[in-house]
């Protein structure tokens, strides 16, 4: 934390906004632009009217700290009184600022202070145990089954095409051979042709039937 550059903003003139920065910390790991909003509903003017104050002074700062060889990535963390779904959406929504830097909302109503955010963005790098699960066949037909269950062929799929492929997969999935699946289908193709050629031009693999 010795690291960290910290500049106040707090005497920046910008009263006729609704929204102002107020203090820049400058270090390694990136560069956190602490924001303050003094309304929590927004409409869609007042929307974009923040989103341009933001992206325009965001990309000023990004200047300056460009200028002094601090190339981290851009963080911008807005405080708000509380945080509404309309902020959620701003917080969502790319467009307006072609991912030239991170925005966060910080609800004021849950006592996250400067300090907060300032550890939260820049203290050391958390680390937790991590024991990772092999996928086994099952989970991968259970998801599949699931998934089935919505599935619907798009418009360029003919509906019985899409169900054998689908009957081929859970079949191969029951006979935990799921990498047969390509060869089945393949196999099925190449009758498909035989039948239309009305003779045997292609043959097919030899591998144990399912069925």
């Amino acid at each position: 934390m010795d690291s960290i550059l910290e500049v106040s903003l707090a005497d920046i003139e910008m009263s006729d906004r609704k929204i102002k920065p107020a203090k820049i910390f400058c270090a390694p790991s990136c560069n956190l632009v602490v924001w303050f909003c003094s309304i929590s509903q927004v409409n869609q003017d007042e929307r974009n009217e923040i989103q341009a104050v933001i992206a325009k002074q965001m990309d000023r700062f990004s200047d300056l700290l460009r200028d002094y060889k601090m190339f981290a990535p851009l963080v911008a963390a807005i405080q708000v009184p509380k945080i509404s779904f309309e902020w959620h959406q701003l917080a969502g929504d790319q467009d307006w600022h072609r991912g030239r830097f991170i925005v966060q909302i910080i609800d004021q109503s849950s006592n996250d202070s400067i300090d907060t955010i300032k550890k939260r963005w820049l203290g050391p790098i958390r680390t937790s145990t991590y024991t990772p699960r092999k996928i086994e066949t099952s989970d991968f037909k259970k998801l599949v089954l699931e998934a089935l269950d919505n599935a619907r062929p798009s418009n360029n799929v003919e509906p019985q095409i899409f169900a054998r492929f689908s009957s081929n997969l859970v079949d191969a999935l029951d006979n935990n051979t799921p990498e047969l699946v390509g060869q089945m289908w393949q196999d099925e193709l190449m009758e498909d042709l035989n039948q239309l050629f009305g003779s045997s031009i292609f043959e097919r693999s030899n591998y144990a039937t399912f069925r």
